[in-house]
């Protein structure tokens, strides 16, 4: 298996034949570190006599959530299917094409794409190389070949649980969501889920949805006014603060954690592994199960049943923190 990073023409490999971990890069002999990607020294990253290869490239850094939980889904896969993988970081938007055309030629059966701006390569991609299964991770889904999957996550649907589980633990009756800008639709499709959610348990409970009031360059990470909004939904009898995911929203948690006897809900990705900022007040957090959904598309890409167009994943409350809660609230985590 082989980990080649794009835009510094790295190939990452142990001398033991695993792969490398993301951050131990060791640059290709003789490369020059600086050199665009196109040079990287030639590699069979598919070997003939592999059954199956899978492809990852990514727009994002590896340490990233999306790119960990796929890459981490498509491991686990190849441990149990003998799959040669690789997984290139392609930070340089004139490489992207170029990956993608890379592992087509090399003979992968199946690629994913991480990040929105590998939409405008990946389509194309899938039209031109009708043999090979595409995987869309971050991307808008729409029209395509047959061979594309685009994986999709509902933000009312992340909304409607947490607010429903804000709803059922609130001894208030005031609950509070801290979300990023009202100019992107899956902040307002998560107010509306987490206003939803929450008065099918309370019809009479009382909502303060707070959005960030800055440009979008600033929205996803200002954990200051977050702190700020979250200080006033507490002055304003708020026993319950989520948020919706960025470094934003963590503000909005290490500021409910300072405040004796509230609760909060994360977003996005778990959130007790946060650290110790946020544990006072963490009862979970609602989480997209992008790995999931990736081992339903590889296996269907074995079965030979690989899905076209959307593919809507699941979205679920990660296991409680050591409080005490109502049964209704342990209703809401999933079965097993």
């Amino acid at each position: 298996m082989a980990v080649a990073a794009g835009g510094a023409a790295y190939l990452w490999t142990r001398d033991d034949g695993g792969t490398a971990a993301p951050d131990e890069p060791a640059s290709a002999e003789g490369q020059d570190a600086t050199a665009p990607s196109t040079t990287m020294a030639p590699a069979d990253l598919c070997p003939a006599q592999a059954d199956l290869c899978i492809g990852v490239v990514t727009s994002q850094p590896t340490t990233d959530p999306e790119t960990v939980q796929v890459w981490g889904a498509v491991e686990a896969f190849a441990d149990g299917s003998g799959a040669e993988t690789t997984l290139i970081e392609s930070t340089l938007a004139v490489d992207h094409g170029l990956h993608l055309q890379r592992l087509a030629d090399d003979g992968f059966h199946l690629i994913v794409t991480v990040g929105f701006d590998l939409a405008s390569v990946t389509r194309p991609a899938a039209a031109t190389y009708h043999d090979i299964d595409f995987v869309a991770v971050g991307q808008p889904p729409g029209p395509g070949p047959t061979n594309l999957a685009t994986v999709v996550f509902l933000p009312e649907s992340a909304g409607l649980l947490a607010g429903q589980l804000a709803a059922t633990v609130s001894e208030t009756g005031v609950v509070a969501v801290i979300l990023g800008s009202d100019l992107l639709p899956g902040s307002i499709l998560f107010a509306d889920g987490f206003r939803a959610g929450a008065e099918m348990i309370n019809p009479e409970i009382e909502m303060i949805i707070s959005y960030h009031p800055g440009d979008l360059d600033q929205a996803a990470d200002d954990p200051d006014w977050a702190a700020q909004a979250t200080a006033t939904a507490l002055a304003n009898g708020a026993d319950v603060i989520a948020e919706g995911g960025t470094a934003t929203g963590a503000g909005a948690l290490i500021e409910a954690a300072e405040s004796e006897g509230t609760y909060c809900i994360g977003a996005m990705i778990d959130r007790a592994t946060f650290g110790p900022a946020a544990e006072n007040c963490l009862l979970s957090s609602v989480v997209n199960q992008l790995d999931g959904a990736l081992t339903d598309l590889l296996v269907a890409h074995v079965d030979g049943t690989f899905p076209a167009g959307t593919y809507t994943g699941a979205t679920e409350l990660t296991p409680f923190g050591p409080f005490e809660v109502p049964e209704e609230a342990l209703a809401l985590l999933p079965a097993g």
